[in-house]
């Protein structure tokens, strides 16, 4: 190895001996009696107050019933629920029955209802799913996956479940710690979703670190998260990072939060939250759009970490959000830049607390040329820190072999954290675990022992020697007026005439007027011209909702690109037969399996 290689190692700690619990379960038993505070708040921001004791009682007395329906130790259980109470206890009432959670995004988009269906029969099958569980709404499109997933027995509503807190304990179920406790499926930006096998060592050990690091306090500390339970980043980050270090917590939902961005902020103002965590997007969403009325009324001095994490930050997002609610006591070292993924169960690695961010202002000819980060203007990459406890990280070249620091490379993890692999994917998973090591596909530089991301491996675009990253074209073109913010998409094409690679920027504008859409594209490519050098091959202003996103918000990039090549990339919309044959294939099935339980024996 190079004398200058880094190799980045996480604090001396004996984690293992200062967990707080040996598996999820034993951690229900511990908090069942907390009278730490969950409240849920609904859209219109109506509270429902609970404790996490009852929210683990409730979940005991939902496992009870699982079991009587049927659900053994070890079958997997896809939970197809919206943020709300119920969602804890079906959550946790999994665990506690000994069962396999796999969570799945809900279909909130009637406009992609094939889409979804078609991802739910992928997860049920992958997964071997036994049990489904829902709530009544969906119920009229549900069947027709069902009629396709093999190997579904238990089809059950939220909503028929008793969810009235036990008042005795059961016996507590033994488990072994490096048991599979959850498959989270990735969000597939970048290919098809993979479920990621995690042990309760993993969640565990992931919980405890960021619990350390943030150095949390019960009676002291107040969360609020609005992130998809769903997500790895609200149901481990935030969820369980919250029961688990034994806090207060504020919990939404995602579509509260879109629909009404300013309850996010209202809600640390009024809990006088300490911690909260989002994406890049949620704190420029909320830096445009929440009124200076609204901002005016709030007060975040409370606040002593924001977190931020999950897709690249902006420092043009950090300057905004510190410009428009530093008034109100958000101070500019309460912003925290992480980073983490879902393979190695969800955060990787933190930077010191309570410290104004570390930026570097890179050259970005140097950055695309010789891959070497040296200091000049052009990009700007946030300082995300070390690993955690019993963790290293690595940066290395594309034949595994160490770079020396300042290079950038693919980013290397080892630690209790990493994933037990892909759940039935042996050939996915050996090509990302090699040697108790995580090739995580995002490239970045260590430097002065901090972790910096420059992007994805699957995602740069090569092109005359040089690599450019896509997501600067991205954050370039979204700046422009007309342009939906988060939809744009570039990418690398080789042209088979030509023989080289074109560059293809996909841009979502609601303009309609053919003159105008005109000047956008103009507009785009002077933009993107002054940044490359030259005006990219290919250029489209598209509808609003043709990008293909995963459910978390992310942009689909290979996906995306792959309907484009074939030419099948359109505004994405069932037709009105469409629904209706799924509600027909749906309520057929539905009867079927009613007739199968009445004669004795079938799925129900």
């Amino acid at each position: 190895m190079s004398q200058t290689a880094p190799l980045l190692e996480g604090p001396r700690a004996d984690w293992h001996a200062e967990l707080n619990a040996g598996t999820l379960v034993e951690l229900l038993h511990l908090r069942a009696d907390s009278p730490r505070k969950l409240d849920y708040l609904d859209e219109h921001g109506k509270s429902t107050p609970l404790t996490w004791g009852q929210v683990c009682r409730s979940a005991f007395a939902f496992g009870q019933q699982l079991t009587k329906k049927g659900v053994q130790p070890g079958d997997r259980v896809v939970l197809m629920l919206p943020t709300c109470p119920g969602y804890l206890y079906a959550f946790f009432g999994t665990i506690a029955a000994g069962a396999i959670p796999v969570p799945v995004y809900p279909p909130f988009n009637p406009k992609q209802l094939t889409t979804f269906l078609e991802t739910l029969v992928g997860i049920l099958d992958n997964s071997g799913a036994t049990t489904l569980i829902y709530w009544n709404e969906v119920k009229p499109i549900l069947g027709h996956a069902l009629g396709r997933a093999k190997g579904v027995k238990h089809a059950l509503a939220l909503e028929d479940f008793d969810t009235t807190p036990i008042k005795e304990l059961p016996a507590m179920r033994q488990a072994d710690p490096d048991a599979t406790t959850l498959i989270q499926y990735t969000s597939g930006s970048t290919d098809q979703p993979k479920g990621v096998e995690l042990s309760h060592l993993n969640l565990l050990h992931n919980v405890h670190e960021i619990g350390r690091n943030l150095a949390l306090v019960p009676g002291v500390d107040v969360c609020v998260s609005w992130l998809p339970l769903y997500h790895d980043m609200g149901l481990i980050g935030a969820l369980l990072g919250a029961i688990y270090s034994g806090i207060d917590m504020v919990l939404m939902a995602p579509q509260t939060f879109l629909m009404r961005p300013k309850l996010w902020l209202e809600a640390i103002s009024t809990y006088r939250a300490t911690i909260t965590v989002a994406p890049n997007f949620a704190y420029n969403l909320c830096a445009t759009r929440v009124s200076d009325k609204v901002t005016a009324a709030l007060d975040l001095s409370s606040l002593r970490v924001a977190m931020c994490g999950a897709e690249p930050i902006r420092r043009e997002t950090y300057d905004a959000f510190l410009a428009k609610f530093g008034p109100q006591g958000f101070g500019p070292d309460v912003f925290l830049p992480v980073y983490g993924l879902a393979e190695s169960t969800v955060a990787a690695t933190f930077p010191a607390l309570m410290q104004v961010p570390h930026v570097r202002n890179l050259d970005r000819d140097t950055l695309e040329s010789e891959h070497r980060a040296v200091s000049g203007e052009g990009l700007a990459a946030f300082g995300l820190g070390r690993p955690f406890a019993g963790s290293r990280l690595a940066i290395r070249d594309a034949e595994g072999r160490p770079v020396d620091e300042g290079h950038v490379g693919e980013i290397w993890l080892s630690g209790p954290s990493v994933m037990k692999g892909y759940f039935r994917n042996p050939e996915k998973t050996a090509e990302v675990l090699v040697d108790g090591w995580l090739r995580t596909g995002d490239l970045g530089f260590v430097e002065g022992g901090h972790l910096f991301v420059t992007g994805r491996q699957k995602d740069l675009i090569i092109r005359n020697g040089r690599n450019y990253y896509p997501q600067d074209l991205e954050a370039l073109v979204e700046c422009l007026e007309d342009v939906r913010k988060g939809c744009v998409i570039a990418f690398g094409h080789h042209d088979a005439k030509r023989q080289s690679e074109e560059i293809v920027v996909l841009v979502e504008s609601r303009l309609t007027d053919a003159e105008a859409v005109k000047a956008l594209h103009a507009r785009a490519s002077e933009a993107l011209a002054g940044l490359l050098g030259f005006t990219p091959e290919r250029i489209e202003i598209l509808k609003p909702h043709t990008l293909l996103k995963t459910s978390s918000g992310k942009l689909r990039r290979k996906p995306t690109q792959a309907r484009w090549v074939v030419g099948a990339l359109a505004p994405r919309s069932d037709s009105v037969m469409d629904k209706i044959k799924l509600v027909a294939s749906s309520q057929l099935h539905w009867g079927k399996r009613r007739l199968a339980a009445l004669t004795g024996g079938g799925p129900r």
